[in-house]
């Protein structure tokens, strides 16, 4: 079994891997090692990774769809550091339409609620954090919507981390969410509005405070204000 797990390994931690190649390894385990098939495919290396994480990291996704096709693929197994193939993921901005469909099967079958120990971000948070509009449109589309305004250890939501880094394609994305609060204050007592002016986008402020202004007018009674 380690001799397996070994040769596996140098096959998919390389970042030539073709997605024949993974193909034929895995037919070959089908038809001579059935049994180990789901040990070997969800096995992890040193630092907690599986094939699945290596895949996805380096883009590889017609190697990803190959080991999404075995339904022997455990998507939330998560590393040392805590992390998720489907948090990698969400780091990857995803150009062709046929990989989104790969990327989009991946966050399907994976935990978008799932948080990073050491640093408690989401799926959401990482793909909003790299102005990936498109992963960040994905995410919500597979249900990342129900942990919209989560907090990470430092108090910060997805929107946040769109507003610390100036993406406003992101920034409206998620404030086009029902139930987004742009209201919310990090430990340091910032909002999104005051991250938005301290990086100097006045665009974003703008959009922040549109956004609360609008809130209020809908619910009166329970008016938030805008702290700069």
């Amino acid at each position: 079994m380690k001799n397996i797990e070994d040769y596996w390994f140098t096959c998919v931690t390389d970042e030539r891997l073709e997605k024949e190649s993974l193909a034929d390894l895995i037919r070959v385990l089908e038809q001579h090692l059935p049994y180990l098939l789901d040990g070997i495919i969800n096995s992890q290396d040193e630092h907690g990774n599986t094939a699945l994480h290596y895949v996805v990291t380096y883009g590889k996704f017609d190697c990803v769809s190959e080991l999404l096709k075995t339904n022997h693929c455990n998507v939330i197994i998560t590393n040392k550091a805590g992390y998720s193939a489907v948090m990698l993921g969400s780091l990857k901005e995803v150009i062709n339409p046929k990989y989104k469909v790969v990327l989009k099967r991946l966050f399907e079958k994976g935990n978008l609620n799932c948080i990073a120990q050491s640093t408690g971000q989401t799926a959401l948070m990482l793909a909003a954090g790299t102005g990936n509009v498109d992963t960040v449109d994905l995410l919500l589309q597979c249900g990342a919507i129900e942990n919209i305004n989560t907090t990470d250890v430092d108090g910060s939501t997805a929107l946040m981390c769109a507003c610390e880094h100036g993406y406003a394609n992101v920034v409206k994305r998620l404030l086009g969410v029902d139930g987004c609060d742009a209201s919310i204050a990090d430990h340091d007592g910032s909002t999104c509005f005051s991250i938005a002016m301290e990086h100097n986008r006045k665009d974003i402020a703008l959009m922040i405070f549109n956004h609360i202004q609008v809130q209020n007018s809908r619910t009166p009674n329970k008016k938030k204000s805008v702290k700069i």
